[in-house]
């Protein structure tokens, strides 16, 4: 048996793990934003009954007043322990106390389908690329790489 590895199959599982990471951070970011307005604009916690133009308003609406509003600091707001975040030691994610407010994401997590077509694997493939290329981060492979060394 060869112990010796493959140096393209060791650079793809090296990509295929920043693409991972960066895509669970921006999913996690996603929701937390989603999350957050439901928590405090009840009118996302359900379907709107409006035409895309006016449901665009009203999200660029909530949108206004919560920025508006974390430019003021109100803690009652919007407090620290709001959104999720990591632990600075171990990188584990801590949920936000917005978690804790049932809403539309519980619902949305249980329709998730694990199966995806060649089109998407594409766009897949494309972001994978942009994110270890001309996309890529400064703290990435740090990042990646300290949290399995830890594993």
């Amino acid at each position: 048996m060869n112990n010796l590895h493959d140096p393209a199959e060791e650079e793809e599982r090296r990509r295929q793990r920043i693409f991972d990471y960066r895509l669970s951070r921006a999913r996690r970011i996603s929701e937390n934003v989603f999350g957050i307005l439901a928590s405090r604009f009840r009118v996302f916690q359900t379907s709107m009954l409006l035409s895309p133009e006016n449901a665009t308003r009203v999200t660029l609406a909530a949108l206004a007043v919560h920025n508006f509003l974390m430019t003021k600091r109100d803690q009652a707001f919007a407090p620290p322990s709001l959104p999720d975040r990591e632990h600075p030691q171990s990188d584990e994610v801590i949920p936000g106390q917005w978690r804790d407010e049932p809403n539309l994401l519980d619902e949305l997590r249980r329709q998730r389908v694990n199966r995806s077509g060649d089109a998407a694997r594409e766009v897949r493939e494309e972001i994978k690329k942009y994110m270890n290329e001309e996309g890529q981060v400064p703290w990435q492979e740090g990042l990646v790489f300290r949290r399995t060394a830890r594993v």
